[in-house]
């Protein structure tokens, strides 16, 4: 893995990116019972493809993850039914969120998927793998291999109940902790297999006897560290979180538009409406703008006043008000969700403490 091939894994630059809000909206008007049942036919979705394959997969994963609780201090995690299908399920969301992120739908990429929390909680340019359908699901995991993966493993010697096989920085390890930042991005500094990654390679870098190890562990160190570059050129500028204060400043404009332009109507650009005008909407009102609003809708001005604070053409911010409604009631549906619903998607047991040191032990 040389400084070479570090660029060429970078993703392309993509100028066509569906919005996250309209793969989202998905839960506008519906009632929690069918948000829940929507949400459990997609979990199942993931759940039945890799359940022939949870017993391999727990006997391959644990050696690694127990390693990596190892050097971060912790003991070995408990290895319950529970803990693997949730390992398979993770795995089979990471490799639904990879398929897609090299794959355009319909002429444009989606935006990052999520594999952490609940499609509720997702940052501002996210979706959830959750906020997929079912079939996008089933074709990413069809396609990309994982089943046939899965089954060469399941038939090797630690898939036919040999003793697992010793753990490795090999290229196939590194390339999994770099998955996991591309996707995970800065949750991924705290993900337990990228740290014993990282903290193996910077060990032989520092430490190996031969120079060829420290060279070649260095030129591993460059490949994880670049993973965690973001991607300028995928920041959206229609997210929720910009979005949502333009929304903000429109509606209260239009409130406050709406009785001044019935007196505006009624007496004309007074002295005193101008600075009511001026207080309550904007304090470079001048009396010319008033003569011109006397005859337009409070929608109109509202829409220019915010536009132009923003440097926007007008049309664009209605493009953008649209989108920002439509972020509104996801957040609405959700709250009603969660309301009557637990969380459906379980959060993996945290790892037991550390022991204290024998010199602070009661």
């Amino acid at each position: 893995m040389s400084r070479s091939q570090v660029h060429g894994r970078r993703q392309p630059r993509r100028s066509r990116t569906h919005s996250p809000l309209a793969i989202r909206s998905w839960v506008v008007g519906q009632a929690p019972d069918e948000l829940h049942d929507r949400l459990t036919e997609r979990l199942a979705a993931v759940d039945e493809a890799v359940e022939p394959y949870r017993d391999v997969i727990g006997r391959v994963l644990y050696p690694m993850l127990d390693e990596s609780l190892k050097t971060l201090g912790f003991p070995p995690g408990p290895h319950t039914p529970e803990i693997t299908g949730w390992l398979a399920r993770l795995m089979g969301w990471n490799v639904v969120a990879r398929f897609w992120g090299d794959q355009p739908l319909r002429g444009k990429y989606l935006p990052w998927i999520a594999t952490r929390g609940t499609p509720a909680n997702v940052l501002p340019d996210e979706i959830h793998v959750l906020d997929l359908p079912p079939e996008l699901t089933r074709r990413a995991l069809r396609e990309s291999g994982l089943l046939a993966d899965l089954s060469a493993l399941a038939s090797s010697e630690a898939g036919a109940g040999g003793p697992a096989p010793q753990l490795s920085l090999s290229d196939a390890l590194v390339k999994a902790a770099i998955h996991e930042i591309e996707f995970g991005r800065a949750e991924a500094f705290f993900n337990p297999l990228v740290v014993f990654v990282t903290y193996e390679l910077l060990k032989t870098a520092h430490y190996s006897a031969t120079l060829d190890e420290r060279r070649h562990a260095l030129d591993r160190l460059v490949a994880v560290f670049a993973a965690f570059e973001p991607d300028l050129s995928q920041h959206l500028s229609r997210r929720a979180d910009q979005l949502l204060p333009r929304l903000e400043a429109y509606e209260t404009r239009l409130a406050a538009l709406d009785p001044l332009l019935r007196d505006l109507r009624r007496h004309g650009p007074t002295r005193a409406l101008l600075a009511e005008f001026r207080r309550r909407v904007h304090p470079r009102v001048t009396r010319s703008d008033l003569k011109r609003w006397q005859h337009s809708q409070a929608s109109t001005i509202a829409l220019a006043l915010v536009a132009g604070q923003a440097r926007l053409n007008p049309k664009t911010l209605a493009d953008q008000l649209t989108l920002a409604r439509k972020a509104r009631e996801i957040e609405q549906a959700w709250g009603k969700y969660h309301a009557a619903f637990p969380p459906l998607v379980a959060v993996p047991p945290q790892p037991p403490s550390p022991s204290p040191p024998p010199s602070e032990r009661p």
